[in-house]
C-alpha cells in the first residue's frame, strides 16, 4: 500500500460507523441515557442506504453484524497508513477506497449469488465470474494460471481481485460520485465506492 507506484487500493471493509450511532454511544456513556434516535440511523450508514438504492443489495451493518470486527481492524490499518504519510480520505479521495464486491458485480452485470463458500458449486460460480471479468478486461488485466486457480479456490481471493478493479474504476473516473450533500458525512462514516454500470470493459 505504501509503494509509490500504487495509486489506489480497494479495501473490502467499512471505513467508519453511522454518525448517529457514534453520537448515541457517546451520549449514553456520558449521561447513562440512550438518545431517542431513529433505529435505522443507528444500523446503516448513509453509504449503505445509497448502495441499497443503487443495487438492491444491503451491505452488512457495521453496528449489528460480525463485520464490526473487520471495521475495527480496518480502523487500525487506516490509522497506520495515515501515520506513515499515506493520504487517507474515508470518502474515497485518498489512496484507499472502501469497496463492496457484491455491489460491484451487480453494477457490472453479474449476479453475486452463489460464489461464496468452498463447495464445488461455489467454485464453479467463481470460475464463471472470472471468465467474464477476464474477457471484459483482457486489454489490461493479466492473470496467470495460478492467479485464476487461486481465485477459483476461495471467495476472499476473488473479492481481492474485484476490490482492485473497483479501485481502478475510481482512479479512471468510472465510479458513482459521492453526492455533495453527503460528502462531510462520508468523510466521517466512510463511503462505498460503487463502479458505474457497465464500466468493467472501460477500465483499461
Amino acid at each position: 500500500m505504501l509503494d509509490p507506484a500504487v495509486t489506489k487500493v480497494g479495501i473490502d471493509a467499512p471505513f467508519g460507523w453511522p454518525t448517529e450511532f457514534v453520537n448515541a454511544v457517546h451520549d449514553y456513556s456520558e449521561s447513562e441515557e440512550w438518545p431517542d434516535t431513529e433505529q435505522r440511523l443507528l444500523v446503516l450508514r448513509e453509504t449503505d442506504r445509497q448502495v441499497r438504492e443503487q443495487t438492491g443489495r444491503v451491505p452488512l451493518s457495521v453496528t449489528t453484524d460480525k463485520i464490526a470486527y473487520t471495521a475495527i481492524r480496518c480502523a487500525r490499518l487506516l490509522t497506520e497508513l495515515r501515520q506513515s504519510g499515506a493520504s487517507v480520505d474515508r470518502s474515497g479521495g485518498g489512496r484507499v477506497v472502501e469497496v463492496y464486491p457484491a455491489a460491484a458485480l451487480i453494477q457490472w452485470g453479474m449476479s453475486p449469488i452463489g460464489y461464496k463458500g468452498r463447495n464445488l458449486k461455489a467454485s464453479a460460480r467463481r470460475r464463471s465470474l472470472l471468465e467474464t471479468v477476464v474477457a471484459e478486461t483482457q486489454d489490461c488485466l493479466e492473470l496467470s494460471t495460478e492467479d485464476v486457480a487461486t481465485c477459483e479456490a476461495g471467495d476472499h481471493h476473488l473479492d481481492a481481485l474485484l476490490a482492485a478493479l473497483v479501485a481502478r474504476a475510481v482512479e479512471k473516473g468510472h465510479s458513482v460520485r459521492v453526492p455533495a450533500e453527503h460528502l462531510e458525512r462520508a468523510r466521517r462514516e466512510g463511503w462505498i465506492q460503487v463502479p458505474e454500470r457497465g464500466s468493467l470493459n472501460v477500465l483499461c
